[in-house]
């Protein structure tokens, strides 16, 4: 039975309406004209039709047809969220925001306007307002897992990262098979950047691909996350199979050719670049992708113009790209010696995930310490990132009291001990020992510990004489010289030779370390330190395996001293490495410690992607420790001591040749 035809105005807008919703839009909008013939300047019709257009893209018609409409019923609700929806589809979120605010003016419950009102206002990085709103969005729509997963997006923008991960928690268990909510989840878990975060994301990933294989945006997070791991051959094959799916896509490009660079395939990493800035010249992401290829082969004047370059790029891409950016031109910058252009570009690190969490509970109780030397000033310092930095920084403490500063340091518990010892004229504090709370309330400014170079080292002019500054239980120091004291006249050996030789560092760990077996010419020469040097193992965790195979193959006994936990009791770590006639090691919290101390060191230094800032370049000496020796691997393959190895094979020849018998 045929359908009666539309008579009457009320008619034709039903039918255009029952069109619209069976989404036939150019019947429903054949309705709507017939309305507006009938009933010139019908707002109903007017206004649908502009929906229509909005929904085929034509958003400036939608936005003239949807105003033509409110200026005939301005207190319609629904017309001002839907031109809200045409301006913010023209590009105008301010406009947006403004139609959605007096849509919800005009109607407070109305859901459509308050989530647009939440896109506009992250669209315009307003993200302390979008959380607001998106908070009284979830309170109206509890089960709403797209408003979960929202919020865990503002509050990720605005690096309050738990907050996110609770809510996209929240989002992941009303719709556990949506594979954008679990991918945006797995992407705040990254930001955080700890091991453990970083673990779990991969899990997430691994989890939606093993349902969606084909996911470009979940390859391209795994690949960049098993970059992070150092797992850098299964983190190609996932770019790889990004790059057969999104062939142009500018991110896969820029993190294909690091892996390629890792992987010691730079002539391939090379072209990969080329190819993006083909593709998009300006971008600060290739331009910065192109700089750490440039700086891990050890063109630095390459990399430095790159980075500056990035800097100034028209498509930053993001806060988090510039941010970046600005942390990779900073440090190159520290590490060439500028240090006046690369401390304030440093601070770029608290905006990266690259500083230890916990100190966000200071940041929040307190204001920030602007860098003024303020006699009387209380300033909570926080250990903010490995122990090794907090070991380095903590040798400016003194420094900011003689200027009258009263520093209160907040450090790694584990190293209190030590550094109570070491500075009894000034206030040190256990971080995160649940007192948090207690220690910011004693102290009228913050400052994470990196912000104390700018102010008390901002040349390298600045630098005083390098001097120990760590002191060691002496009780504890002269029991263990004599228990390695006798165990050399025991064995017929008269020198004390402490190793450390990994690093465990979530980002750089891998590219720090050399594995013992590689340390073959260092323990074994023509039988010189079989005869007269007692290597002691100094490397925190188990080490029993590695150094049973080097026995099992060089002959070569590691003493290990099972009364030291390097992991949990750094104050006797302190004093077993006070004992060493000489301490060799990779860059690890070990040799810092041992190097404050005072005691000889030598370290392997890596060079391409491990490479530190505070080595500085090319120099065998460092302006931090008084009695450290840098022998520094050559650019390249960052798997590649052998060059660095035979170094400190030779020089230990001569060191055990000049000391006295």
């Amino acid at each position: 039975m045929t359908e009666p035809k539309p008579e009457t105005p009320v008619q034709w807008l039903q039918a255009g309406v029952q069109a619209h919703e069976a989404g036939d839009h150019a019947h429903a909008a054949a309705c709507y004209r017939m309305v507006l013939q009938l009933v010139p300047g019908q707002a109903d019709a007017l206004h649908l039709l502009g929906v229509i257009a909005d929904q085929q893209g034509q958003h400036a018609e939608a936005a003239a047809l949807i105003r033509e409409a409110i200026a005939r019923v301005p207190q319609a609700a629904d017309f001002h969220s839907n031109l809200g929806m045409a301006l913010l589809g023209q590009g105008d979120r301010a406009s947006a925001i403004a139609s959605y605010n007096t849509a919800l003016i005009l109607q407070s419950d109305h859901a459509g306007a308050r989530r647009g009102l939440i896109a506009a206002l992250m669209a315009e990085r307003q993200m302390a307002e979008a959380i607001v709103e998106l908070g009284l969005a979830v309170q109206a729509e509890p089960q709403a897992a797209d408003l979960r997963d929202l919020a865990g997006l503002a509050l990720r923008a605005e690096r309050r990262y738990e907050d996110a991960l609770l809510h996209q928690r929240k989002a992941i268990a009303l719709a556990p098979d949506n594979p954008d909510i679990r991918e945006n989840y797995a992407a705040t878990l990254a930001r955080i950047q700890r091991p453990d975060t970083v673990a779990e994301a991969v899990q997430v990933l691994e989890a939606v691909l093993a349902q969606a294989p084909d996911r470009v945006s979940s390859l391209l997070l795994l690949g960049v996350l098993l970059i992070k791991q150092q797992r850098v051959a299964a983190a190609l094959d996932c770019l790889d199979r990004a790059a057969r799916l999104a062939p142009d896509r500018i991110e896969i490009l820029v993190n294909r050719a690091i892996a390629l660079q890792l992987l010691d395939r730079g002539a391939e990493a090379m072209r990969e670049i080329d190819r993006a800035m083909i593709l998009s010249p300006d971008d600060g992401m290739v331009l910065a992708g192109r700089g750490t290829l440039r700086e891990q082969r050890g063109d630095y004047a390459g990399a430095l113009a790159d980075y500056r370059a990035a800097h100034a790029a028209r498509n930053r891409r993001s806060d988090d790209v510039l941010a970046d950016v600005d942390l990779k031109l900073g440090l190159l910058l520290l590490s060439l010696g500028e240090l006046a252009e690369g401390w304030p570009l440093y601070r770029a690190r608290l905006l990266t995930g690259t500083v230890d969490p916990r100190g966000k509970i200071f940041r929040d109780r307190l204001s920030d310490w602007g860098g003024q030397l303020q006699p009387g000033q209380r300033l909570l310092i926080w250990g903010e990132q490995g122990i090794g930095d907090q070991v380095i920084y903590a040798q400016m403490l003194p420094a900011l009291a003689a200027r009258g500063v009263v520093p209160i340091f907040a450090a790694d518990v584990r190293l209190v001990p030590l550094l109570r010892r070491s500075f009894p004229d000034l206030h040190i504090e256990a971080m995160n020992a649940g007192h948090d709370k207690d220690i910011a309330a004693m102290a009228d400014a913050q400052a994470g510990i990196g912000a104390l170079g700018a102010v008390l080292r901002p040349t390298l002019a600045d630098f005083p004489p390098a001097q120990a500054y760590l002191k060691a239980d002496p009780n504890l120091v002269a029991e263990f010289r004599a228990r390695y004291r006798a165990e050399c006249e025991r064995l017929g050996k008269r020198h004390v030779v402490g190793l450390t030789w990994r690093s465990k560092n979530a980002m750089f760990g891998d590219f720090k370390s050399v594995p013992l077996a590689a340390w073959a010419p260092i323990l074994k020469q023509s039988g010189i330190q079989q005869k007269d040097i007692l290597f002691v193992d100094l490397q925190y965790g188990d080490t029993a395996d590695e150094r049973a195979a080097v026995k099992q193959q060089l002959g070569v006994e590691i003493l290990h001293d099972a009364s030291v936990d390097q992991l949990t009791d750094i104050d006797r770590y302190a004093a077993q490495a006070a004992a060493m006639d000489l301490v060799i090691g990779t860059s690890n919290s070990g040799l810092h410690i041992a190097a404050a101390l005072g005691r000889p060191c030598w370290a392997l230094v890596p060079g391409g992607a491990g490479r530190l800032w505070y080595w500085f370049l090319e120099r065998s000496d460092s302006p931090w420790y008084p009695a450290l020796r840098l022998f520094r691997q050559p650019n390249g393959r960052s798997d590649d001591w052998t060059a660095t190895i035979a170094q400190v094979a030779d020089a230990l020849r001569r060191w055990h040749g000049e000391q006295p018998r």
